[in-house]
């Protein structure tokens, strides 16, 4: 009698061992997405990865995956209850905003160049990336200049974000005694983790008195006094008053993480207390790993909740989680104005293509959705749409203007005698011209489309794009208009 035998059984239990593996490592991934808020596009973006990686993902979410790092987590909440204790309490109420938002950042940039130079004490700046180039370098060099005028200067870079930036960028600063530190090294690990533990706040601020903040990080993608196709079009704000006393607290915290420093040794500048210098109500949400629960999150679900007319979202990226996502279509369903602008294009695609089911879901429910083409489309200038808003609004016409790339299209609104409804044109920058001239209107006249004619018209916005005065390009654009309004009365969008 013959009896078969494996003539490779150290070779078949490796490869049962090897599918064990796989499936151990899968699960793994499995339950660790169970326990967090996982959205549609997180699953997009991991799913893939589970499927034909699954060890290497699971190794990668052990590591890495996370941002909730103990030890990490009660030091820093140590250091912010202990600099709150030092600073009191801070009230929200008494500061001034100004948005720098051009489009090529060259106001943030502009506004950090000017407050560096009018320091008198302090300079304490966090960014996540600080490129090596000519923004970089500049911001740098005003920086060694004011440490040499006996200036405190801080610099906070994030360990990951600025990789790339070589230590002789800033070695300058150094000489000049200024204080350079990154934010939590990758190697040597601080436990599971704690590499995926970022810093990305961009804050500037000026002797506790001035704040800039945004989303603008310090390089050539995001700022710069020259036009740019390749630039993030992002914004930053310029804030005085008490809120930049209680950012001063955020970046105290992060600096006394990173460097191991006691917060008592920042005594004076957490008890200075700026003087109120406007009416706005500014609340100041420091997130991270630290925090016990999600207070920036807990914020988004109280102000959807209580929003009685109107949301407005302007955000790259579109994947909220299932809560919030509930939150919207109720909102919307309930006839609260819901508005989410996103560009036409991110920088991460898998992002753009995730985004498209919770855009038409709460289209669905009746809110607004746009693509803004923040790269693709020729500059415009928002200040000139601001202040056509502004001239019509002084003549009693009722005008929405949107900034688009396509021709402009004039539609009666229907139900709402009350407003002259809303214009949606391509207002571009002198010498940027389409093949169709810069406002093409058509207006509907029963069923059909007819293409809006008018010499008078015409000649304004000739003499608007032959113009390179401001003034009067805008008065040029608003008479063409007022005679658009008169020629087809209630047209709207």
């Amino acid at each position: 009698m013959l009896a078969w035998t494996n003539p490779f059984p150290s070779a078949l239990d490796a490869e049962l061992v090897w599918v064990g593996l796989r499936l151990a490592a899968g699960l793994y991934v499995i339950v660790r997405a169970i326990g967090a808020r996982v959205s549609l596009g997180y699953t997009l973006l991991w799913g893939p990865a589970v499927i034909f990686f699954p060890i290497v993902t699971a190794t990668v979410l052990f590591l890495f995956g996370g941002r909730k790092h103990s030890a990490l987590a009660q030091a820093k909440q140590r250091i912010k209850a202990a600099a709150q204790r030092l600073a009191g309490p801070i009230r929200p109420a008494g500061n001034a905003i100004r948005l720098l938002g051009d489009r090529d950042g060259g106001d943030t940039l502009a506004a950090l160049h000017a407050e560096i130079l009018a320091a008198k004490h302090r300079i304490h700046l966090s960014t996540y990336i600080l490129s090596p180039d000519a923004v970089g370098r500049e911001i740098i060099s005003l920086l060694v200049r004011r440490a040499r005028e006996g200036v405190e200067v801080r610099l906070l870079v994030d360990a990951v974000g600025s990789w790339g930036t070589p230590t002789r960028l800033c070695r300058p600063l150094l000489k000049a005694g200024g204080q350079v530190a990154r934010f939590n090294p990758v190697l040597p690990m601080q436990g599971k983790g704690s590499a995926n533990w970022r810093n990305h706040r961009k804050l500037a601020l000026f002797d506790s008195q001035v704040a800039i903040l945004g989303g603008q990080n310090l390089g050539l993608a995001y700022m710069g006094r020259e036009p740019s196709n390749r630039r993030f079009r992002d914004c930053s704000f310029r804030v005085t008053g008490p809120a930049a006393a209680a950012l001063e607290q955020v970046f105290i915290a992060d600096w006394c993480q990173a460097t191991d420093a006691d917060p008592a040794a920042f005594a004076d500048v957490l008890r200075s207390q700026p003087s109120p210098q406007g009416e706005a109500e500014v609340e100041v949400i420091p997130s991270g790993p630290d925090c016990v629960s999600d207070p920036l999150w807990e914020k988004y679900v109280a102000l959807i909740e209580n929003a009685r007319t109107s949301l407005t979202i302007v955000t790259p990226y579109f994947i909220p989680d299932q809560a919030l996502f509930r939150l919207l279509v109720a909102a919307a369903t309930k006839g609260r104005r819901v508005r989410v602008l996103v560009p036409r294009r991110s920088d991460h695609r898998l992002l753009d293509f995730a985004r498209r089911w919770y855009l038409r879901q709460l289209k669905e429910a009746g809110a607004e959705g746009a693509e803004i083409p923040f790269t693709t489309s020729p500059a415009y200038d928002q200040r000139l749409v601001q202040a056509l808003q502004q001239m019509l609004q002084e003549v009693g016409l009722k005008v929405t203007i949107r900034m688009t790339d396509h021709p402009t299209f004039l539609k009666r609104r229907q139900g709402n005698p009350d407003e002259a409804g809303s214009i949606s044109t391509g207002l571009w920058s002198c010498g940027c011209q389409d093949a169709d001239g810069v406002i093409n209107p058509l207006f509907r006249t029963g069923s059909s489309w007819a293409k809006y004619s008018n010499p008078r018209f015409d000649a304004l916005i000739d003499a608007a794009r032959a113009t390179i005065d401001e003034k009067e390009r805008l008065a040029h654009y608003a008479d063409a208009l007022r005679i658009l309004h008169e020629d087809v009365p209630g047209v709207g969008m």
